[in-house]
């Protein structure tokens, strides 16, 4: 039963530290990505809208009342679980390896 050596910890910490400032930057970059596709989303209906005026005012009441919003924060959450799970995973393979050794 040998004990986990400083080195393997320090390796350790930082492969987790990259993990976590990775899942951060994807976060991010994804948020990022979703908000502009909303916005382009949004302006395609609002020019339409613009364009026949004919159309329902409440049709631009249900586009900003958030179905769009709604499905990508969905997205968002999904993504999120996945990587909450892979560093979950990486954590406790980490407390197993350190009981292990």
């Amino acid at each position: 039963h040998s004990k986990t050596s400083p080195e393997t910890l320090q390796l350790l910490e930082q492969q987790e530290k990259r993990i976590m400032s990775e899942m951060h930057l994807a976060i991010k970059e994804h948020e990022k990505v979703e908000m502009q596709s909303y916005e382009e989303i949004k302006k395609m209906f609002l020019d339409h809208i613009e364009e026949t005026k004919s159309l329902n005012e409440a049709f631009r009441s249900i586009i900003d009342g958030g179905k769009v919003i709604s499905f990508t924060f969905n997205k968002l959450v999904r993504i999120v679980a996945g990587l909450g799970i892979l560093v979950g995973a990486f954590i406790a393979f980490r407390e197993w390896f350190l009981r292990g050794r």
